[in-house]
This record gives C-alpha cells, structure tokens and sequence, in this order.
C-alpha cells in the first residue's frame, strides 16, 4: 500500500479522477448516462471506438501507455472517455507514429488533464483504432 492506495485501486481511482474531469468539462456524459438517448440529445459522437476483437484486444492490453480494465463497466468507460477525447480533444499528431502521419485519413487527438496525465487517441477515416493514456504527455 502506498500513500493509503492499494495497488488494486490505483487504477481505479486514476479513472475517478479522469473521468471527474472529463464530465466536469463536458456534461455530456452525464446526459447519456442518465437515460437519456444520445440520438435524441444530439450527443451521437462523430468518432466512435470500433468495437471489434482485434481493435479492442489492442486498446485494453498490459503495455505502456495502453488501459487494461478488469472489468466490462470499466472498459465501457473508458471507450466513452476514448470518443470524448477523440471528438472534443485537441488535434495532436504526435500521437501517431511516423507511417500513420503520411497517410492520408490518419488522426490523432489527445487531452492533458489536471493530474498531468494524458488521454490519446488514433483515429482512421472517423473511427477510433487505438486509445490510451500517456503518464508523459507527448
């Protein structure tokens, strides 16, 4: 246990905050998640996580720089948070590798939060292939 945080809720409390942070910001996570229909609400993102095995099995993984919630809830979460930075965050290509920044259709996007962490995202003709969270900004 380190400054009174296990090291299982760690990652737990790291997402509160980010988050807190991000609905703070932008209210309209609490919206969709209050029941009201996001096509309703105009709140339809324009860039969206691609759910597929493989994309997904690359985003939440056990490597630097990646996310690997334990649970569905999480991951759920962390897709939403995915889509918001990806349609509200600041346009960043260094977030993409060297190929992707010289072909055409490539996108990355992030936002630094207040506890100088930072939520990146890679998109490919509007939709999010990759995702993560940088301990150092890029």
């Amino acid at each position: 246990m380190a400054n009174g945080v296990s090291w299982y809720t760690a990652p737990i409390r790291f997402f509160e905050v980010l988050w807190r942070d991000v609905t703070a910001r932008d209210n309209t996570s609490n919206v969709v998640e209050s029941g009201v229909d996001a096509v309703t609400a105009g709140l339809l993102p324009i860039r969206v996580v691609t759910k597929t095995p493989d994309v997904l099995g690359h985003i939440f993984r056990a490597k630097l720089n990646h996310v690997n919630p334990s649970t569905i809830t999480s991951q759920d979460r962390y897709i939403k948070l995915f889509e918001n930075v990806a349609n509200n965050g600041i346009s960043n290509p260094n977030v993409l590798n060297p190929y992707q920044r010289t072909v055409v259709g490539f996108e990355g996007f992030s936002q630094t939060f207040r506890n100088g962490k930072q939520v990146w995202t890679q998109t490919f003709d509007g939709k999010v292939i990759n995702a993560g969270v940088n301990l150092i900004p890029k």
